[in-house]
């Protein structure tokens, strides 16, 4: 996303703050009622407090606007307000930071396995494959969101009745538990080793443009990229496993009696929207 993003994340933001001023004195009479009648006030100081930071600072991408003022408002809203707004502000950066980078990646595999099948001899693979796509990319987002999280989700038992997927992977009402990785200290070799295998990656091609454009010989990229990038992470985690350190380690959730232990909890809210992204970006990549 460029400046045209950047400045539309901005004006959004500005927006925001010019209605949080005008009304101003309704959000005191509001908080009056149940409070002391401060909070008109303070949401109005933390908005003034962002404008005048964004002028000044900046921020070059849609994350560093929203973490701006986040921060403004944590440092400048009084009470328990700003830590709870500017927090909020954090949580919905990180999930629509996580969304978009999971949804990126099952997009694009679902995608390209629809499209394959599009061009299937098989009648209904093809057929099937076509309807998928005609049909998902000609309903609203919006309504694909609401279908999952309300028809599909809500529907779903409680944790004692859990659906099994497997032995370690469960859905329910309360969203889907999964094996949750543990970090063991010696565990950033495994990035450092990736790291290393991109960077080789980019020498090796760059060597094998000037053997071609040189000799006319043609050195195998994809190959030797695939092998650094997949093979050194998993020659570290090799070395670390032969000196007894095991870098990653599973917490398996565990059904109760009345609830689930252990895992990672992926709430309902999430799953909707990693799923119904995935399924309508997928039909336009198909």
């Amino acid at each position: 996303m460029g400046r045209a993003g950047v400045k539309g994340v901005l004006l959004a933001l500005r927006a925001a703050t010019k209605v949080i001023i005008e009304h101003r004195d309704e959000l005191v009479e509001l908080d009056r009622v149940i409070g002391d009648g401060d909070h008109g006030e303070n949401m109005r100081r933390g908005f003034l407090a962002f404008a005048v930071a964004v002028d000044r600072l900046d921020p070059a991408t849609p994350a560093a606007a929203i973490k701006l003022l986040a921060t403004t408002l944590i440092s400048t809203v009084g009470g328990a307000a700003g830590p709870l707004y500017g927090t909020a502000f954090l949580v919905g950066l990180t999930n629509t930071l996580m969304v978009a980078a999971i949804g990126i990646v099952l997009a694009t595999v679902l995608g390209f396995t629809v499209g394959v099948a599009r061009l299937s001899p098989n009648w209904i693979v093809r057929t099937l494959a076509t309807v998928y796509v005609e049909v998902l990319r000609n309903i609203p987002l919006l309504l694909q969101l609401l279908f999952w999280y309300v028809a599909v989700l809500a529907s779903l038992p409680g944790a004692r009745d859990s659906y099994a997927l497997g032995t370690s992977v469960f859905l329910n009402q309360r969203g889907l538990f999964l094996p949750k990785p543990l970090l063991a200290a010696d565990a950033w070799a495994l990035p450092v080793a990736l790291v290393v295998g991109i960077v080789g990656t980019l020498v090796f091609r760059a060597h094998a443009k000037r053997e071609q454009a040189r000799t006319g010989r043609r050195l195998p990229v994809p190959a030797v990229g695939l092998a650094l990038i997949l093979g050194l992470p998993l020659l570290a985690y090799g070395v670390l496993a032969l000196i007894g350190v095991a870098p990653v380690a599973l917490d398996f959730p565990v059904k109760g009696t009345f609830n689930l232990r252990g895992g990672m909890q992926l709430y309902p809210e999430f799953v909707a929207l990693v799923v119904g992204l995935t399924v309508y970006t997928a039909a336009f990549i198909a």
